[in-house]
């Protein structure tokens, strides 16, 4: 197995469409910061 560049990855991978692009957050919201809370690894 070969080591993938950002170029191979680019033309494996399409970009995000814009549903996905509207889902980015610059913040953790409440619904985000409870699921972290009840995780079991989270410090």
């Amino acid at each position: 197995m070969t080591a993938l560049t950002l170029e191979d990855l680019d033309r494996i991978y399409k970009p995000p469409g814009q549903l996905v692009l509207d889902k980015v957050l610059d913040h953790v919201d409440r619904h985000g910061r409870a699921f972290i809370g009840l995780s079991p690894s989270a410090w």
